[in-house]
């Protein structure tokens, strides 16, 4: 079986993160106080919050910054998330490489680690998977002939096909890297040879279709229609400010929250 990004993701840059408080009540209170301030829209996430499986140990209360931070696959190779990171299909949308892999299922993602509920900061923007992990989504590639069932696959696959069958390097953070790959003689050969009816300036183009949101299946949603409408079940990826609050201490602040609301 595949090893799962959710817990194999390896931080190039470290997120930055705060802590607060000393005793439970104190930290409570100033979490209230960063909430109200910075994370209103995300009150509405209260009684459905997306969740975070985390293995590093972290204070009750953590203030996370992805911004400058750089993640990128481990034990796989990062094609897709740099396909998708520079694709103009995924403008205005969270990176990967700089967001906190999360999901909207708290068993799930307690598999992985602590369970921490995320709050994004106002404003943010969260991707959501149309699956409950980012390698069971279905790719479709019709443009290469692929003899997968009916033409589809899984992300897994697809960025296997990638490396080993497609011939693309396995560049772990430089986008451009790829794009040089397809302009060498080896690799138009290979392209020649298999795929004759594909032209080399044409690759890019067709891999990023098919990782698009319309034809992968991946939604964009702003907090509050998160809020009112969450997915159940979806790996979801946020970017930016956010506050983890762990799973015993959220429960209480939750139950605090919903008697003076």
């Amino acid at each position: 079986m595949k090893s799962r990004e959710f817990i194999t993701e390896t931080q190039v840059k470290p997120y930055s993160f705060a802590t607060y408080g000393i005793d439970q009540k104190s930290q409570l209170l100033k979490t209230m106080k960063l909430l109200n301030t910075h994370y209103r829209e995300s009150l509405l996430l209260m009684n459905n919050p997306i969740w975070r499986g985390i293995k590093e140990y972290y204070s009750n209360i953590v203030e996370f910054d992805t911004t400058r931070s750089e993640r990128q696959s481990s034990n796989t190779s990062n094609h897709y998330t740099l396909l998708i990171d520079n694709s103009p299909y995924f403008v205005g949308w969270p990176k990967r490489s700089k967001s906190l892999i999360c999901s909207t299922d708290p068993h799930y993602a307690n598999s992985y680690g602590t369970l921490y509920a995320i709050f994004p900061a106002d404003g943010t923007n969260i991707a959501v998977c149309p699956k409950q992990d980012i390698w069971e989504t279905n790719i479709s590639l019709p443009e290469f002939g692929v003899k997968w069932k009916n033409k589809v696959c899984n992300l897994a696959d697809f960025n296997d096909w990638l490396r080993f069958e497609l011939g693309l390097p396995d560049v772990r953070t430089n986008f451009n890297d790829i794009i040089k790959a397809t302009k060498t003689t080896m690799f138009q050969r290979r392209l020649g040879m298999n795929w004759p009816d594909v032209e080399p300036q044409e690759v890019i183009p067709i891999l990023q279709k098919a990782l698009s949101p319309k034809k992968a299946g991946f939604k964009l949603m702003t907090i509050p229609q998160f809020a009112k409408n969450a997915p159940k079940d979806k790996e979801v990826w946020v970017q930016g400010k956010m506050v983890a609050i762990k799973h015993d201490v959220f429960y209480k602040f939750k139950d605090a929250y919903n008697k003076v609301k």
